[in-house]
């Protein structure tokens, strides 16, 4: 309980600052800064192909630098990262920005603080934090506990958040489509903060649900299906393109839920690719293997967020209008709804797609690769050998 207590608030704290961005980052740097939504875009990409090689490195760092007797190789980056990841992240939403008469002053200033917090710090902690799930329990079922508890901290973070935007939303600090869509297709940004906590109420369940799924069907096997039931619940808002927003709400509630019984559960996916890297090389790199899918995971993020980007720009969406506080016109209005349910909609039933019918670790090979790596250290250690480890994966 102690280790899944710790890693729920090491979620907590470091979602945070990667919540903040996700929510408020584009729009800050648009309604406020006045960036050019192409520029931003256009930085997420370059951050991504930056974050290939500082993520990998960080990980091959963890896994290679040695470690001090009574050291330990994880712990050791959290504590010292954990002030300037903080530090980073505020020096991205300093308003003062925006009263700068230079675009290439306010610009530089976006790029610069950005790479600080996602291509330097954020790698920094993430890394060795997500990479250390692999070391405490060699557990199939224990691991995905502590995957759940891992996605609960990043969900009170929101929670948090959230509450924060009772009092934001009249400075317009959204961020991302969901934004987009309640200020200019419903017309009231107050909306946002209903529909977030109606999202976000209902997978707090899922601290009982995920484990029981996850044991009962394979993580793979639940994650694929409610990811098909995500994309397909937008799909059907887009059909329906209503102008009720509490329909909408509900429906994006329901597929958000359906996403989270996912995220719940992804974490453990790496610890299940770490044994069976073990099982068929002989080798353990946690936090390569970790930092791999990270950077994975920062690619994707930086497509959607250049595709954001790129997207508000062919519709026609217009800065000025944004900053002046002018209702955008009615044409980009409706292409804006068109694009928060058709491309999530899509991506998350090919997400399931992949899941159900290409990912290789289900249910019974997972087991597999657990009973094999449980052989081998019986075979390695005999019983009661003082210098066999009390448990291997314990670092």
């Amino acid at each position: 309980m102690r280790d899944k207590l710790g890693y729920m608030f090491g979620d907590f704290g470091n979602d945070f600052t990667f919540i903040l961005q996700m929510m408020f980052f584009m729009l800050f740097y648009t309604n406020v800064v006045g960036i050019k939504p192409g520029h931003i875009g256009l930085l997420f990409l370059l951050a991504r192909l930056v974050d290939g090689f500082t993520d990998v490195g960080m990980g091959i760092i963890v896994d290679r630098l040695r470690v001090k007797p009574g050291g330990n190789k994880f712990k050791r980056w959290i504590k010292l990262i954990a002030i300037p990841v903080a530090v980073a992240s505020a020096l991205m939403y300093m308003s003062f920005v925006a009263d700068w008469e230079s675009y290439t002053a306010r610009l530089i200033w976006m790029v610069a603080t950005y790479f600080l917090w996602g291509s330097v710090t954020y790698t920094a902690i993430n890394i060795p934090y997500g990479s250390m799930a692999s070391v405490i329990s060699s557990d199939p079922d224990h691991r995905a506990q502590l995957s759940v508890f891992r996605s609960t901290g990043a969900n009170l973070a929101m929670l948090v958040i959230q509450a924060a935007l009772l009092l934001l939303l009249g400075n317009l600090f959204l961020s991302g489509m969901l934004g987009y869509t309640f200020l200019s297709y419903f017309g009231n940004g107050k909306l946002q903060s209903a529909a977030a906590m109606a999202a976000l109420l209902p997978t707090f369940t899922l601290v009982v649900l995920a484990p029981m799924l996850a044991k009962r069907f394979g993580k793979a096997e639940t994650g694929g299906v409610a990811m098909v039931i995500a994309g397909a619940t937008l799909l059907v808002a887009l059909l329906l393109r209503t102008e009720n927003a509490v329909l909408w709400i509900v429906l994006y509630a329901i597929a958000s839920f359906c996403v989270a019984v996912f995220n719940f559960l992804v974490w453990a996916f790496i610890t299940d690719v770490i044994d069976f890297q073990d099982v068929r090389t002989g080798q353990r790199d946690d936090a390569t293997v970790y930092a791999l899918y990270s950077w994975a995971r920062k690619v994707g993020q930086a497509l959607a967020g250049g595709l954001t980007g790129a997207a508000l720009g062919w519709i026609g969406f217009s800065v000025e209008d944004a900053k002046a506080g002018k209702p955008q016109p009615e044409a980009v209005v409706g292409s804006i709804y068109t694009l928060v349910n058709a491309i999530p909609g899509v991506a998350f039933i090919l997400v399931g797609v992949v899941l159900i019918f290409l990912y290789p670790l289900k249910k019974g090979v997972i087991a597999k690769n657990v009973e094999i790596l449980a052989a081998r250290r019986a075979g390695t250690w005999a019983a009661g050998d003082p210098m066999a480890p009390k448990d291997q994966f314990v670092s």
